[in-house]
């Protein structure tokens, strides 16, 4: 159990962020923190959505909050330590089996508030 790290989101900044190759990308900035026995430690990682994210996952924060979650596990199963300072850049595509879109909502007549 020492060996086991626990990780809560603490934030996240939604916006356009510019890319290497110099686009600018919609994404959130999360910034999660990582404890490990009395050790507590905050990390950073930058999702970015990629180009052919469905509307769906494009809205859904949860999904996007875990997928940077999970990569955060991953690269602690690899080895890396919140020590080593690194920036943490993903793309985040749709979730595998889902559709590549989703089918569009009607749209409500303006004057209906429900």
């Amino acid at each position: 159990m020492a060996d086991e790290w626990l990780m809560a989101v603490q934030g996240g900044l939604s916006a356009h962020f510019f890319c290497p190759d110099g686009k600018s990308r919609p994404g959130t900035h999360w910034t999660i923190g990582l404890k490990q026995g009395d050790n507590t430690y905050t990390a950073m990682v930058k999702g970015l959505l990629a180009d052919d994210a469905s509307a769906a996952t494009r809205a859904d924060e949860d999904y996007q909050m875990r997928t940077c979650l999970g990569y955060l596990h991953d690269r602690l199963s690899q080895g890396w330590h919140p020590d080593q300072q690194e920036d943490h850049l993903i793309y985040i595509g749709n979730p595998h089996g889902a559709p590549d879109s989703a089918p569009a909502l009607p749209a409500k007549p303006w004057w209906k508030l429900w």
